[in-house]
């Protein structure tokens, strides 16, 4: 009799065993479960905040583009009336000296074409500035100002020396700079136009604590 007993408390052990194995490999199944739904739900947020930073980008972005239509309208609508009421005037002095005096005519109908070139341009920049990618403006700045150098060659026989500090890549651009220094460079450009003793133009592209500054010397 007792080694029947001994043999049902063996069998009750090995049961005892045998449920605690399944209840422990089941607890494992569930803690495994657990952590690979909770690797699924970071991996879903994860993707949700990429997403929602994606748009946030996309909203600052078409923002700066309205903004700067905004800008673009304004600055031709100044330059246009500015320039409208020169060349509104010179036209009128023109057609008042047909007569009386035609050779002062032509030079203000002379005038009025140049101011109207001039407008044509200062509009062009404009548009350029308000539509650049913030990505490319640096290439497609030197690349305007290349442009720039190339119509002067074309009209003068001045020798063109470019000077890039590697520096102007790394340097933060926005419009006020790229309006205001495309403008001055064109005004030194036609400077050297009306210069014959110019042969050399020397225009530098520096960077000064961090900010990029236009030199241009002449010889």
């Amino acid at each position: 009799g007792l080694y029947e007993y001994q043999l049902y408390f063996i069998g009750c052990l090995i049961d005892i065993l045998l449920f605690s194995t399944a209840l422990g490999y089941r607890s494992h199944l569930i803690n495994q479960e657990k952590v690979g739904t909770q690797i699924l739900l970071t991996a879903e947020s994860e993707k949700n905040k990429a997403l929602l930073q994606d748009q946030h980008n996309i909203l600052i972005r078409e923002n700066i583009r309205k903004q700067a239509l905004v800008t673009m309208n304004s600055k031709i609508q100044e330059q246009v009336g500015s320039s409208l009421s020169s060349i509104h005037v010179f036209a009128d002095l023109a057609a008042k000296l047909v007569i009386a005096n035609p050779e002062k005519s032509k030079e203000y109908l002379a005038r009025v074409s140049v101011l109207g070139q001039e407008l044509m341009d200062d509009i062009g920049d404009i548009i350029w500035v308000s539509t650049i990618d913030e990505t490319e403006q640096h290439d497609a700045f030197i690349s305007r100002v290349k442009n720039y150098c190339f119509e002067l060659r074309k009209h003068n026989e001045v020798e063109l020396c470019l000077q890039i500090d590697p520096n102007f890549y790394k340097t933060k651009l926005d419009g006020e700079f790229l309006n205001s220094k495309l403008a001055f460079i064109k005004s030194k450009m036609k400077d050297v136009l009306l210069d014959d003793t110019v042969r050399k133009l020397i225009l530098a592209v520096t960077v000064n604590n961090g900010s990029p500054e236009i030199e241009i010397t002449t010889w």
